[in-house]
C-alpha cells in the first residue's frame, strides 16, 4: 500500500518532502494551521532584488539586506525556519492557489477579520506581483499574492476541492480555535481541542477529494501544540491511514499516557518510558519552564526546570532553561555552572545543537560578571558560528562601545538592527553614537519609527518563531 502520509516535527519539514515528491508543477496547497507561515526571507538574491523593486527607496533598503546577508551566510536557504517555508514553495513554482484554512467557526472568523487584513496589507506592502484587492464575504477572504490567488476559509466555508492538492496539516489548528490568540504562548497551558480528530477528518474527507502529499506537523516544538495533545498527530495520521499508522499511533497513546503519570507522581520510571517510546518527551517542551521564562516568571520557571533535573540531570536543553532563568536573575556564576554541564558532556542527545545556545548563554555570563576580554572571544567565537545571530552583533557593539572603539560599535549594533533586533537601548546606542561621530542618523530614525509605530515590537501576525529552545532533533 503506497503511503502519502508524512508526520514532521517542524513545519518547514514539508518543503523538503515536497521538493523530494514527483509534484506537478504549479500545485494547489491546503494549509490548514492557526499560523500562516508565510512569512518572507529576510534577504532575497540580487536578482529577486532588482526584479522585484518597487521604487528606488525598496531597492535601496533590499539590497542593503542582500549585501549584509553575502557578508555572513552565503546560503540563502539558510533563512528557511517553521515560519516561511511556504514563500519559498511559491518562488520554486511548486504552489499555485494557497488555502489558508483558520481554526474556529463564522464567529471566530469575524473577530480575527481586521487581524487578517492588516496581515494581508503588510504582506501586499512587501511583495512584488502582489495585488491591493482584499475580497471578503462569510469565513472567507480572497486576494493575490506573488501572482498567485491567496484564500483564507474556515474549514466549514472550504469549497470542495476536486482537483490533486498538497494538504498541510498542523496540529496546533485542533487547539486554537481564536486566531487572535494564536501568538500568545502563555496560553499554551490552558489549551485544550476544539475539534476531536474523528470529526476533524470527517469535515476534511468532505472537501478534499484528491490529497497528493499529506504533511502532519506536531509542532511541539515552540509550544505551539501542548506535549499532552502531541499524540493527536499520530491519532490523524492513524484515522487517514489505519494500516500503516496503527502502532505509531498506539505507542504515541502509551507515551502520552506515562508522561502525564509522570507529571502526577514524579516518577523516573515512567519519564524513562515515556521518552523510550518518543524521544520528544526529552525536549523544551516537556515542563512550562519556558512558557514562565517568557513571562519574566523566573521562580516558576525554575521549579519546572527543577523538576526535570531531578530526574535527567544531564539533560542538556533543561540545563540551558537553567542557565537563561540565572541570566534574568543575574545569578551569573550559577548560570555558567549550567551551561558548563551542556559545554563537557559530550555524550548528551542532541549535544552539537545546543553547545551553541550554551556557549551564547555562557558568553552573556561572562559579560554579566565583567569579564568582558573573555566575553569579547566567546561573543567572536559564536559570531564565526552562526553570523546572522543579532545577539552576538549587539553584545560586541556593547563591548566595544566600552572599549571606545565607536566605528565598530556602532557597525555591530547596526548589523544587529538589519537582522531583526528592535529594541529602545539599540536604537538610542545607536543614534548616540552616529552624532558623536558625525554620521547621518535618517535611516536610524526611520527603523526606529516603524519600531514605534508596530508598539515597540517587530511585529508579524500569525507567524511561528522559532525560539532559542528549538531544536530539529532531542
Amino acid at each position: 500500500m503506497k503511503n502519502n502520509i508524512f508526520i514532521i516535527e517542524d513545519h518547514d519539514e514539508a518543503l523538503e518532502i515536497w521538493r523530494g515528491q514527483c509534484l506537478p508543477k504549479r500545485i494547489d496547497l491546503v494549509h490548514i494551521d492557526a499560523h500562516v507561515d508565510f512569512e518572507f526571507y529576510p534577504a532575497k538574491t540580487k536578482t529577486q532584488v532588482i526584479d522585484q523593486a518597487k521604487d528606488v527607496r525598496h531597492l535601496k533598503r533590499e539590497l542593503e539586506k542582500f549585501l549584509l546577508y553575502q557578508k555572513f551566510q552565503q546560503n540563502f536557504e539558510k533563512q528557511l525556519n517553521i515560519g516561511n517555508y511556504v514563500y519559498p514553495a511559491m518562488c520554486e513554482k511548486i504552489i499555485k492557489n494557497f488555502y489558508w484554512v483558520v481554526p474556529g467557526d463564522n464567529s471566530d472568523f469575524r473577530k480575527s477579520l481586521d487581524l487578517l487584513k492588516k496581515m494581508l496589507k503588510d504582506f501586499s506592502r512587501r511583495a512584488a506581483n502582489t495585488g491591493e484587492r482584499i475580497e471578503t464575504g462569510e469565513g472567507f477572504i480572497k486576494t493575490n499574492i506573488l501572482g498567485n490567488n491567496f484564500f483564507i476559509f474556515t474549514l466549514n466555508k472550504l469549497p470542495t476541492l476536486k482537483q490533486s492538492v498538497l494538504l498541510d496539516i498542523d496540529l496546533d489548528f485542533l487547539l486554537i480555535k481564536n486566531l487572535n490568540e494564536a501568538e500568545f504562548l502563555d496560553k499554551t497551558k490552558e489549551r485544550t481541542p476544539w475539534i476531536r480528530c474523528r470529526e476533524f477528518i470527517k469535515l476534511l474527507k468532505q472537501k478534499i477529494e484528491q490529497p497528493k502529499v499529506i504533511t502532519i506537523a506536531y509542532s511541539t516544538n515552540g509550544g505551539f501544540t501542548p506535549i499532552t495533545y502531541r499524540y493527536m498527530a499520530d491519532e490523524i495520521a492513524y484515522l487517514l491511514n489505519p494500516y500503516i499508522f496503527k502502532k505509531r499511533y498506539a505507542d504515541s497513546i502509551k507515551a502520552s499516557y506515562f508522561f502525564q503519570l509522570f507529571k502526577r507522581t514524579g516518577n523516573k520510571e515512567y519519564y524513562n518510558k515515556a521518552f523510550n517510546l518518543d524521544s520528544f518527551y526529552r525536549s523544551a517542551y516537556n515542563n512550562l519552564g519556558h512558557f514562565y521564562l517568557s513571562m519574566g516568571r523566573t521562580k516558576e520557571a525554575y521549579a519546572e526546570f527543577n523538576k526535570i533535573r531531578e530526574v535527567d540531570r544531564y539533560n542538556a536543553i533543561n540545563n540551558i532553561g537553567l542557565g537563561q532563568v540565572c541570566l534574568r536573575n543575574k545569578s551569573f556564576y550559577k548560570a555558567k555552572k549550567c551551561f558548563d554541564i551542556v559545554l563537557k558532556n559530550r555524550f548528551s542527545p542532541g549535544h552539537l545543537k545546543h553547545k551553541y545556545t550554551a556557549l551564547i548563554g555562557y558568553a552573556q555570563a561572562e559579560y554579566g560578571l565583567r569579564h568582558v576580554k573573555k566575553a569579547k572571544h566567546l561573543f567572536l567565537t559564536c559570531s564565526a558560528l552562526r553570523p546572522m545571530d543579532y545577539i552576538c552583533h549587539y553584545f560586541l557593539g556593547l563591548i566595544y562601545e566600552k572599549e571606545k572603539k565607536h566605528n565598530f560599535s556602532l557597525s555591530y549594533y547596526k548589523n544587529a538592527i538589519r537582522l531583526g533586533f528592535f529594541n529602545l537601548d539599540i536604537f538610542k546606542r545607536s543614534i548616540k553614537i552616529s552624532k558623536k561621530l558625525k554620521i547621518d542618523t535618517t535611516d536610524l530614525c526611520m527603523a526606529y519609527d516603524r519600531y514605534q509605530k508596530n508598539g515597540g515590537s517587530n511585529e508579524r501576525y500569525s507567524i511561528k518563531k522559532e525560539s532559542e529552545y528549538d531544536f530539529k532533533v532531542n
